[in-house]
């Protein structure tokens, strides 16, 4: 194993090993806040009501999703529970979603229109807040993908503590999607030994932008959605050292959980009794990734041909593991958008993307590349935020979390969201080492 190969092993063991330690850690950082937060985690309490069943569920899930390919197309299966009518539209309908009780709305005011049962019309000038739920979606193999969900929603948020992560967000807990608009559709891929809820001060931050965002807990994921607290990975096929051995069968099944989460968000978008119905902009869909999640993204829009699924338009990636496509010479073949975010620290897989003849290079353009100072592997994910009392004080005062969400939200609105975005795509703020790009 060369050196190069040997830093970057160094470095998805060492993210191991915090994701570990700040699981291990999560109570007592929610004693910080005292009775603000709820301890009646999703699933993670003891004190849950006897009749919500196991893991906080009312009985079975609520709703269960079956997809079975038929040709090109995929059909949805409802299997509701016999005793009581869902409503798939009034923001409280489960859809494979544990209850979340006793958060505290953050704004402190009343919805008394909403409590008095009056309708009222949605202000679509406001600014958006972030709705958070979770959806269970079944595979054809018949196992879970456990999957988090990310919306714009007007609803009152709430102080959220996202289970094994130990990280306090500000969400709508199940709250009303917004009807102002369609709107695109990002998939998130954790990096190795991650979760879904790896990365919350971009996936929370994005919903408050205008995006539907859905992230899953991949089969090597060590901390969990749903607080099932820490695990060891699955470290799959491949040895993470050695990219020459890589090709298109080293963790498929990532990219297969990509493929059923759109599959999944676009039937939904078209089932009129679906909580996300006629929401989503079909045509307008983003893959993202940190890591090995990097390398799904990579992988899945076009990275590897056996993957490629040409709904994707753009992607955007976190210290992407592209050292197999640069081994495989599989770069060139991709052409949507590219956003590479690397750190100067990041020393296994940031020297990969900015060589000479390295994957920006090899990138078709359009294609961004930034470089954020001081930044190793793990800045992308909850870590970085650790020392904050609240997940808005690390985006509002973090220069480089400030960095990241500043540059890939601007580029996933340049081209998800017809333009906008330009002009902070072309400038520069503050958190830099390096930034380069090419329309």
């Amino acid at each position: 194993m060369n050196k190069k190969n040997y830093v970057m092993v160094l470095s998805v063991m060492l993210l191991i090993l915090v994701i570990i330690i700040s699981g291990c850690g999560r109570r007592l950082d929610r004693e910080r806040f005292g009775d603000r937060i709820s301890e009646r985690i999703i699933g993670g309490s003891d004190d849950l009501d006897d009749d919500r069943g196991e893991n906080g569920l009312e009985g079975e899930d609520s709703l269960k999703r079956d997809f079975h390919e038929n040709g090109d197309s995929s059909v949805l299966e409802d299997e509701s529970s016999e005793d009581e009518d869902v409503d798939l539209r009034d923001g409280r309908d489960g859809l494979g979603v544990d209850q979340q009780s006793d958060n505290v709305p953050l704004d402190n005011e009343p919805d008394s229109d909403l409590d008095s049962g009056e309708v009222i019309s949605e202000d679509c000038s406001k600014p958006f807040n972030s709705g958070y739920r979770i959806l269970s979606l079944m595979a054809l193999d018949g196992s879970q993908l456990i999957t988090a969900v990310w919306y714009p929603t007007h609803d009152s948020t709430f102080a959220y503590s996202y289970g094994s992560s130990g990280v306090v967000g500000e969400v709508a807990f199940e709250g009303i999607l917004s009807q102002c608009g369609s709107f695109p559709l990002v998939v998130f891929s954790h990096g190795f030994g991650g979760c879904g809820v790896q990365s919350l001060f971009f996936t929370e931050e994005l919903a408050r932008e205008g995006y539907v965002v859905v992230a899953p807990d991949h089969d090597d994921a060590v901390c969990s959605i749903k607080d099932s607290g820490i695990s060891l990975p699955d470290f799959g096929p491949g040895n993470l050292g050695n990219p020459r051995e890589w090709d298109d069968s080293y963790y498929r099944e990532r990219r297969d959980d990509v493929i059923l989460i759109i599959d999944h968000m676009l039937t939904l978008n078209e089932v009129t009794d679906s909580f996300f119905y006629g929401v989503i902009d079909e045509s307008k869909i983003g893959v993202s990734g940190h890591s090995l999640g990097g390398y799904t993204a990579m992988g899945i829009v076009g990275g590897w041909n056996s993957w490629k699924d040409n709904r994707i338009d753009v992607v955007l990636l976190f210290s992407p593991y592209v050292q197999p496509f640069l081994e495989n010479s599989n770069i060139s073949n991709i052409r949507v958008p590219f956003m590479y975010q690397g750190g100067t620290l990041d020393l296994g897989i940031t020297p990969w993307i900015k060589k000479d003849g390295g994957a920006y290079d090899q990138s078709n353009p359009p294609k961004f590349f930034l470089e954020l100072q001081g930044a190793g592997h793990m800045a992308w994910t909850n870590f970085i935020c650790k020392s904050y009392p609240t997940l808005s004080s690390c985006v509002e005062l973090n220069p480089t979390v400030h960095a990241i969400n500043y540059y890939g939200i601007a580029f996933l609105n340049k081209y998800l969201k017809n333009d906008q975005g330009v002009e902070e795509l072309t400038g520069k703020t503050s958190g830099l080492k390096t930034y380069e790009y090419e329309f």
